[in-house]
């Protein structure tokens, strides 16, 4: 077996598509099959199902992930501990996002701590917050930024609320409610509305505000991409649950937000498994982010670059 076998098939586990997991390995994908190939006939097992549909673990690949990702964990640890001695943080980091993530000013974050160690790689992947979570615990990524309702639900994470979000119905300025300013979530009990996908915590509390408000909400169209989302409301198809601050960001004309009078928020949060021993580099992170995001919560203060 070699390091990179175990690699690609950590991939292909997370993303259950052997075309995501070469995106993500940076080789094509007959290389990754290949070598997926290769290892199975070489344990004489068969790691994955195959279908045109999707991947999926067989009962021996999900051991083997398991004890694969322990693995690459330690040696991961192995290589910051070494590079400790030389003074210098190197390695690659790998941070799960959601997209919205402008009140704690993550472009900026992400791009100082690269200035303080120009030597790491930097490895984002954008998701839904349970599929950020399953990649964390699955240890496919380090850390986590993401917005789960009820962190007490996952005691084997590390979470920390470093910022918050206030979601607003957004309509075409053609809409009757565009003109109203506020509006109780009750009276868009017979609206259409285009709405989080299942995998995105969004989902779950957009939906309880609605049953909150007396009605299940007529969901016509699902989508995680905010400009598109925009864009099909400018239109008419429907009407959307957005983050209010980043709405104007996105440069959509002709959309309105209309606040809510019982708030639609959610904590951003901050998480990293609390059952394993982090390497130098992810305790450097961990900790410049912590002081990042309290940096922001602090009126007009700047984080420092040292």
């Amino acid at each position: 077996m070699e390091i990179h076998q175990l690699k690609y098939a950590l991939a292909v586990a997370y993303t259950h598509s052997f075309s995501l997991a070469a995106e993500r390995c940076y080789v094509s994908q007959s290389t990754l099959s290949q070598q997926i190939l290769k290892l199975e006939k070489e344990l004489h097992i068969k790691l994955f199902s195959r279908n045109t549909r999707s991947v999926t673990l067989t009962e021996a690949g999900a051991e083997f992930v398991q004890r694969a990702s322990g693995i690459i964990q330690d040696l991961d640890q192995l290589e910051q501990s070494m590079l400790g001695y030389s003074g210098l943080l190197k390695g690659t980091l790998s941070l799960g996002a959601i997209t919205s993530l402008g009140t704690i000013d993550f472009s900026n974050m992400v791009t100082i701590f690269f200035a303080i160690h120009p030597n790491l790689h930097l490895n984002i992947i954008h998701g839904g917050s349970y599929e950020l979570v399953s990649a964390l615990r699955s240890r496919a990524i380090d850390l986590v930024f993401c917005a789960i309702p009820n962190v007490e639900q996952y005691p084997d994470i590390n979470f920390s609320v470093v910022g918050q979000d206030e979601y607003h119905l957004v309509v075409s300025n053609r809409h009757p409610f565009a003109k109203l300013g506020t509006i109780d979530l009750a009276q868009a009990r017979e609206e259409r509305f285009i709405f989080h996908h299942e995998n995105q915590s969004m989902c779950d509390t957009c939906m309880a505000a609605c049953q909150d408000a007396g009605f299940v909400p007529n969901i016509i169209c699902r989508n995680r991409n905010s400009t598109l989302t925009l864009h099909l409301v400018r239109a008419g198809l429907g009407i959307a649950f957005l983050p209010a601050a980043e709405i104007p960001s996105y440069g959509v004309d002709g959309v309105t937000q209309v606040r809510l009078k019982t708030p639609i928020r959610k904590n951003i949060v901050f998480g990293y498994l609390n059952n394993m021993e982090p390497s130098n580099l992810v305790t450097t992170s961990i900790r410049f982010f912590k002081e990042w995001c309290q940096q922001k919560e602090e009126p007009g203060g700047l984080f420092p670059l040292r």
